[in-house]
């Protein structure tokens, strides 16, 4: 039930959050959330613009991932309550590079 909320919460909050490639919090069964970002740089940028919140999203690159995939781990767990959540999904929201938007 404590997983549900968070990931629920993650959801609803990022739902506006668009990206092709990043399959729905709640139907990943993890709680890694990856956010697809694509260019390494703009991965690089909008981690540390996370950083600079208060919140740690590392850029997940070349060569973990293939190159022009680069993405933001975000992980979720029962040590987050919802306010957290919350206040992540809104700095998600108000960082995300314009390639995003």
């Amino acid at each position: 039930m404590l997983r549900q909320f968070l990931t629920g919460g993650l959801t609803s909050e990022t739902e506006e959050i668009p990206s092709a490639e990043t399959p729905a919090p709640s139907t990943t069964g993890s709680a890694i959330h990856p956010i697809i970002i694509g260019d390494e740089e703009g991965a690089m940028d909008f981690s540390h613009s996370l950083q600079n919140e208060g919140f740690l999203a590392p850029a997940i690159r070349y060569p973990t991932v293939a190159k022009g995939a680069a993405r933001l781990r975000i992980t979720v767990t029962a040590a987050h309550d919802e306010a957290q959540i919350r206040a992540l999904a809104g700095a998600l929201a108000r960082l995300r590079p314009e390639a995003l938007t």
